[in-house]
């Protein structure tokens, strides 16, 4: 009987485990290097000569201004109804005749909130240092007139802003009590002059379609509550009658896509009423439709959609909860959500007004002067005298039948 072969089991077994152990170790290590690259974010990519010009931290920031000789610009944040809300006034140069200038005032929109988070701690592309008076008149910081100002936590601070680095948007910017020049990026300065354009906040919410599973819709006196399936597949999400789940109609989501569509044109002035804008005697305020947004049984928003006839073309206003008040909306896509509204809660669409019929010119007597008919004349045409009598037709001569060859 032979003698059994020995193994090496428990020599595999210590190489399996040191080999797992390595692996494991270098797996670990790898975690934590993407860790610190993540965690380093903007850092990695700002560059080496960014300074740091004034600490504050986003939830701190309570107004931002620009002004100069053409406009002036503030944004103050406030909280309302428990949220942080940012709102904006832009007042314009003088105008012609002595009068005022004009200021609008608007929410903001979720661009500003990514300008103050870019932007929060206040920072610069890099600073000059301490220049004389020759080198501050070369950046344009001598006599200029355009200021920033900054209140973070009611630590303020404001900035002359001179002429802008070649070829960029970049400003040079000096503190006004003094002290070192610097160059500030060009979105610091150039979107806040520009606020109108780039922080208005003109969609009339801020959720998405997909956060949304429940829509109540009033209109004409009527109501109709609408289910969306599969919001969270965008391609297989569509809206039914809560009262009849099981069956789809498209008229459901694309009357809610006209919705989705209206875009915000003026903002009303605080605690003002549709139609207060309109000079001379405005029409009757008529609801158009109402909106609940709800989502896991919580309520997301509300818009309302209001018109008042004019002499002119209607006009539309709308309020949503981030718009905070009454706003003008684009007409053009505002009437076409009235004229849908009906069908959705299933009353007939509203009648087009009849086409206009064109009169008809009066058909001429046989054998009468076009003008006698009352034919207006052809162009180049001698004019008829209105107190001519009416010719008589002129009589008709037979007109002679050849002689045939055969009678001469």
């Amino acid at each position: 009987m032979s003698a059994p072969v020995p193994t090496n089991r428990g020599t595999f077994a210590i190489a399996m485990s040191r080999t797992v152990l390595v692996h494991t170790v270098l797996a670990s290590a790898a975690l934590v290097v993407a860790y610190m690259t993540w965690s380093a974010g903007d850092r990695a990519e700002r560059p080496q000569e960014e300074v740091t010009v004034l600490e504050c931290a986003a939830a701190d920031l309570r107004s931002v201004s620009f002004t100069s000789k053409r406009r002036s610009v503030k944004i103050e944040w406030r909280r309302e109804r428990g949220e942080r809300v940012a709102w904006i006034s832009v007042t314009g140069e003088r105008l012609s005749h002595g009068r005022p200038p004009e200021t609008k005032r608007f929410a903001g929109n979720e661009d500003l909130d990514r300008w103050v988070e870019e932007n929060t701690p206040m920072r610069a592309l890099r600073s000059l240092g301490d220049v004389d008076r020759a080198r501050l008149a070369e950046l344009e910081l001598v006599d200029t007139d355009s200021r920033l100002a900054v209140d973070c936590g009611g630590r303020r601070a404001t900035y002359r802003l001179g002429g802008s680095a070649y070829g960029t948007g970049e400003r040079y910017a000096r503190a006004s009590t003094g002290g070192p020049v610097y160059l500030f990026g060009a979105s610091l300065v150039s979107d806040i002059e520009s606020a109108e354009s780039r922080f208005m906040q003109r969609d009339l919410h801020r959720f998405r379609a997909a956060d949304i599973d429940k829509i109540r819709v009033e209109t004409a006196g009527r109501t109709r509550t609408l289910l969306q399936r599969n919001r969270r597949t965008p391609e297989q999400a569509a809206w039914v009658d809560e009262a009849s789940p099981g069956q789809r109609n498209e008229l459901y989501g694309n009357w809610l896509d006209r919705v989705g569509a209206m875009r915000v044109t003026e903002y009303l002035p605080p605690g003002r009423e549709p139609g207060s804008e309109i000079s001379g005697t405005a029409g009757v305020v008529t609801q158009v439709a109402t909106l609940r947004y709800e989502a896991d049984g919580r309520e997301k928003g509300t818009l309302t959609l209001v018109r008042i006839d004019t002499a002119g073309s209607p006009t539309y206003y709308a309020r949503s909860e981030v718009t905070h008040g009454w706003v003008k909306v684009l007409g053009s896509v505002a009437t076409q959500v009235e004229q849908d509204a009906r069908p959705v809660v299933g009353l007939d669409p509203i009648a087009p007004p009849p086409a206009p019929t064109r009169p008809q010119p009066p058909t001429p007597a046989p054998g009468a002067d076009a003008r006698d008919a009352g034919i207006a004349p052809a162009p180049g045409g001698p004019p008829r005298d209105a107190g001519a009598r009416a010719r008589p037709p002129t009589p008709r001569l037979p007109v002679p039948s050849p002689i045939p060859p055969d009678l001469h």
